[in-house]
């Protein structure tokens, strides 16, 4: 990765025929290298160094909202709390009702996203940024991201159980085949920002608007839906809400029965429940 960065530099300093193209893969391969080299500092419970962080830095661009999200993310997890509130408070910013959703397992999102309105455009650059600047991709954390990612989340990673087990449907998608996890890029913003914030009513409303989400998704069931879901259940233990937790992730598991991490979640507060009387 750290070659393919090398090349596209070369490109851009070149003033390559796509420019902009190379431009924005650049800004993935920055945003993955950073998150990767953060995941490992964190594993080996070093400090992120400066140049980490300008390589996150380099990555943001309001075209990639994943990029700012991953970034916050890694806030969080090194409990850069202010940081990642004023980060989350800006990506909010640039998420606008029009911006269309696209998701590696809503096929429709693409025909969707590529039916868009380009009245005016004339260049195929032109065109492709436009769209680019319209579409809500996915966050998504590959195995060596992992220390990078709520605690929460890495049960996502592994909802198949062994890699063994997997069928051959699960080799179609590939956040389950590499043992990826992919989120919803605006519930995650929410659950960042309730667990970034240190006040009770900023809290309530980062939750308020994530149910809010729920609620105008729920029958679009729109992709990773359950996980947005196990997020939500994830907030209500923090607020000790243990029987609303529960029917969220049975919801979960309702809306898709198989291969869903909230089987995890539920076991486990089920054994609080008998150990420890949680609930």
């Amino acid at each position: 990765m750290h070659l393919c960065a090398e090349n596209i530099e070369t490109s851009l300093y070149q003033r390559s025929e796509f420019f902009e193209e190379l431009g924005f893969v650049l800004k993935y391969i920055y945003n993955t290298l950073a998150s990767m080299k953060a995941s490992k500092s964190i594993e080996m419970r070093r400090p992120i160094k400066e140049d980490i962080v300008k390589m996150f830095e380099l990555s943001l661009s309001p075209s990639q909202i994943p990029n700012h999200l991953k970034y916050a993310s890694m806030l969080v997890c090194t409990q850069q709390y202010t940081r990642a509130e004023a980060l989350l408070q800006q990506v909010e910013g640039m998420i606008s009702s029009d911006m269309i959703h696209v998701s590696i397992n809503r096929p429709h999102t693409m025909l969707q996203a590529g039916a868009m309105h380009t009245t005016g455009v004339s260049s195929s650059t032109d065109i492709l940024m436009r769209r680019v600047t319209r579409l809500l991709f996915d966050v998504a954390f590959k195995t060596v991201e992992i220390s990078c990612m709520p605690g929460h989340l890495v049960f996502e990673m592994y909802r198949t159980g062994k890699q063994n087990e997997r069928s051959a449907s699960d080799r179609k998608h590939s956040w389950i085949n590499n043992f990826a996890v992919e989120v919803c890029a605006k519930p995650f913003l929410h659950y960042l920002q309730y667990l970034s914030s240190k006040d009770v009513y900023a809290k309530q409303v980062a939750l308020s608007k994530l149910i809010e989400y729920c609620n105008m998704e729920f029958y679009r069931n729109p992709g990773h839906f359950e996980t947005t879901l196990n997020l939500v259940g994830h907030i209500y233990e923090l607020e000790k809400r243990f029987p609303d937790a529960c029917n969220t992730y049975i919801t979960s598991v309702k809306l898709v029965p198989q291969k869903n991490a909230a089987y995890w979640h539920l076991f486990r507060l089920l054994g609080n429940s008998i150990y420890c009387k949680l609930i």
